[in-house]
C-alpha cells in the first residue's frame, strides 16, 4: 500500500509544481536502473530500449521511467516499488519538479538523512538555469581469499565526493574523486586483493603505498532532442549486447579519457571516441596507447542490431586520420605508416525478443582482419574471431521477478592479442572485452530475483575451458605460440593452433551475491565466489573461495 502511495503521490508532483528542465549528465553503467529497463524492455513495456552502448543520459533514462509509469498496473508489486525508487532518484528527469530532494546542509534533519522516499544530496541548489548537485560515497570492504592458492585478508575504507549538474539545459558536467586506504592486512594481502580488483592493480601507488584513488569526470553539451551530443573526460563505457560480460567493450578494466561524439535520429544512433589507455609491453611502459572507435546501432522494436569498429594505436602521435568522427577506421589504417602496428578489430551484434520475456543476442569479434587475405590461404593467420551466444528470460517459468541468463563465449586462439604487444586489445594488462583469455570458451548460467525493491539475490555457474603457453627456441625467441596468453601475441605466423592446444586448464565458479538495501542510498553487500580449477599440465587440482563484505553509504 505504501509503495502505491509513493506512485500516486508522484503523479500528483507533476501536476501541483512548475516544470523544471531536466537534467543530461550520464548515469553511470553501475546505476541498477539498467537492469530495470531491461527487464521492462522483454516485458514489452518499453520497446526502444538498447542495451548495447551505454551509459544513457539521466534525461533518456527518465523518459523510459515515465513510460513505464504509465503502464504501471501491469507490473508486480515488487516492479512498482523499484519504480518508485527511480522515480524518487530521476525526479528532475519524471516528474520535473527537486521537490522529492533531501538537501542535507539546507536542512540538517537527522531524520530525514534516513528517508526511505526522497533522493538524499549532501547540497543541492537550482534555479531557473542551474541545477548543481554534491553528494558523497562510502564504503569499508571486507575481503577474504582462502584456498589452496592464498590464505589472505585485506580491509578498506574507502571516501568519495561527486559533484555534478546541468547549465541551461544543455550542458552538464560530472566529477567524482575518491581515495581509500588500506586499513588491514600486509603486503602479500595487498597484492592478492589487487589481482582481482581493476581498481586496486591500475593504482600505481597501492602496491608500495596504503592507498589508492580514482577519478572520473567529464563535460558534456546535448542538443535539444538529443540528436547530438559531445563528451570529453573520463567515465566508463560499455559496448556489446552480452549477459554475462561485453564481448566488444566491458568493465573488467576501469574508466579511461575520451573525446566522444554521439549522433541519433529515429531508430538509428553513431558514436565515436577516441580514448586513451594504459599498456606495456612485457614490462617496459608505453609512451602513448590509443583506442579509436565507431559503432551504428539500428534499434526497432523486436530486434536491435549494430556494427562495431576500432583500431588500437601505440607510440605514436594523434592521427587526424583517425580523429575524423566520420570514419571507416580500417580503411583509415590501410593508408597510415604505422598500420603494420596498429591493432583493427571490428564486430557485429544482434538481439532478438520474439516473445514476451524472452530475448536472444549474437556477437562476433573479429580481429585482425585483412581484406587483402580475406579469401586466401593466408586468412587463417590473420583472421582471428570470437563470439558469444545468449539467452534470457525474465519471470522465468511464469515466477514474478526471477530472471534466468544463459551464454556460450569462445574466444579462439591469438583474439585479443596482438603480433605487435604494444597494441593488445588490453589497458593496464586487462582486457578491454571480455574476461575469458583467448584460446577460451565458458558457458554460463545465472539467476536473479528481486525479493523486494531493496532485497536482491543472485547465483551463478561458469564452467570454462582454457589452453595458454608457448616454448623459447635456443635464439631466445617464442615459439610454438599456443596463442593462450594476452600480452604474447607473436609468431602467429609460425604456428596455428587448434582450439585449447597448449596448457589445458578447466575452471569451475560458483558466484552468489547478496545485495541489501534497508535504507534508500544505503547499502550491504555479501559477495561469495568457489573455484575449481583442474591444471592439466601441471596434474594438479586447485581449489579457492573468495568472500566480500560491503557496507556503504550514496549519499
Amino acid at each position: 500500500m505504501k509503495n502505491n502511495l509513493i506512485l500516486h503521490s508522484l503523479f500528483l508532483f507533476f501536476f501541483s509544481f512548475s516544470v523544471v528542465f531536466s537534467q543530461t549528465e550520464l548515469t553511470p553503467v553501475s546505476n541498477k536502473v539498467y537492469d530495470y529497463l531491461k527487464r521492462m524492455q522483454l516485458k514489452g513495456i518499453i520497446s526502444n530500449y538498447n542495451s548495447s552502448s551505454l551509459p544513457l543520459d539521466r534525461r533518456t533514462v527518465g523518459e523510459f521511467l515515465m513510460k513505464i509509469y504509465k503502464a504501471k498496473e501491469n507490473l508486480s508489486s515488487t516492479d512498482r516499488s523499484l519504480l518508485g525508487d527511480f522515480l524518487a532518484e530521476f525526479n528532475l528527469e519524471t516528474i520535473k519538479t527537486d521537490s522529492l530532494n533531501y538537501s542535507f546542509f539546507n536542512d540538517m534533519s537527522l531524520t530525514k538523512i534516513f528517508s526511505n522516499d526522497r533522493q538524499k544530496y549532501l547540497l543541492a541548489y537550482s534555479d531557473e538555469n542551474t541545477k548543481l548537485f554534491l553528494d558523497g560515497t562510502f564504503t569499508f570492504e571486507s575481503r577474504r581469499f582462502y584456498g589452496d592458492s592464498f590464505d589472505n585478508s585485506f580491509l578498506s575504507g574507502e571516501l568519495g565526493i561527486r559533484f555534478k549538474g546541468t547549465l541551461y539545459n544543455n550542458l552538464s558536467f560530472y566529477i567524482r574523486l575518491s581515495n581509500g586506504q588500506q586499513i588491514g592486512g600486509n603486503n602479500k594481502d595487498k597484492v592478492v586483493a589487487s589481482a582481482f580488483d581493476p581498481k586496486l592493480s591500475s593504482n600505481s601507488n597501492f602496491i608500495y603505498k596504503s592507498y589508492f584513488d580514482t577519478f572520473e569526470g567529464y563535460l558534456r553539451y546535448t542538443t535539444d532532442g538529443e540528436w547530438f551530443s559531445l563528451s570529453a573526460g573520463r567515465e566508463a563505457l560499455t559496448y556489446g549486447f552480452g549477459y554475462s560480460d561485453k564481448l566488444f567493450l566491458s568493465t573488467n578494466i576501469v574508466p579511461f579519457d575520451f573525446l566522444k561524439v554521439d549522433l541519433k535520429y529515429k531508430a538509428l544512433s553513431y558514436t565515436y571516441f577516441y580514448g586513451t589507455i594504459k599498456g606495456d609491453s612485457l614490462g617496459v611502459p608505453i609512451v602513448s596507447k590509443n583506442i579509436v572507435s565507431n559503432q551504428i546501432n539500428v534499434n526497432l522494436d523486436k530486434i536491435k542490431f549494430g556494427f562495431w569498429e576500432a583500431v588500437i594505436t601505440a607510440n605514436s602521435p594523434i592521427s587526424f586520420s583517425y580523429l575524423n568522427p566520420i570514419n571507416f577506421l580500417i580503411s583509415s589504417n590501410f593508408s597510415n605508416q604505422q598500420k603494420d602496428n596498429d591493432n583493427c578489430v571490428m564486430g557485429f551484434d544482434v538481439e532478438i525478443a520474439p516473445l514476451k520475456n524472452i530475448s536472444f543476442q549474437g556477437s562476433l569479434f573479429v580481429d585482425d582482419l585483412d581484406f587483402s587475405t580475406l579469401f586466401t590461404w593466408r586468412s587463417m593467420f590473420d583472421t582471428r574471431l570470437g563470439y558469444q551466444l545468449g539467452f534470457m528470460w525474465e519471470d522465468f517459468l511464469n515466477i514474478d521477478n526471477l530472471k534466468f541468463i544463459t551464454e556460450y563465449t569462445r574466444i579462439n586462439p591469438y583474439v585479443y592479442t596482438h603480433r605487435y604487444n604494444p597494441t593488445s586489445y588490453t589497458s593496464w594488462d586487462l582486457c578491454i572485452g571480455d574476461h575469458l583469455p583467448p584460446n577460451s570458451d565458458e558457458i554460463f548460467f545465472k539467476f536473479v530475483y528481486d525479493f523486494t525493491n531493496r532485497i536482491k539475490l543472485s547465483a551463478s555457474y561458469a564452467f570454462q575451458r582454457s589452453a595458454n603457453g608457448y616454448t623459447v627456441g635456443l635464439n631466445g625467441k617464442i615459439t610454438n605460440n599456443y596463442g593462450g596468453d594476452l600480452l604474447q601475441g607473436i609468431d602467429d605466423y609460425n604456428f596455428v593452433p587448434s582450439f585449447l592446444s597448449g596448457n589445458r586448464y578447466d575452471k569451475q565458479t560458483i558466484t552468489v551475491d547478496l545485495y541489501f538495501e534497508p535504507i534508500k542510498q544505503y547499502f550491504l553487500n555479501l559477495h561469495l565466489s568457489k573455484i575449481l580449477q583442474d591444471n592439466y599440465a601441471l596434474d594438479k587440482n586447485i581449489s579457492d573461495n573468495i568472500f566480500y563484505f560491503t557496507i556503504g553509504v550514496d549519499f
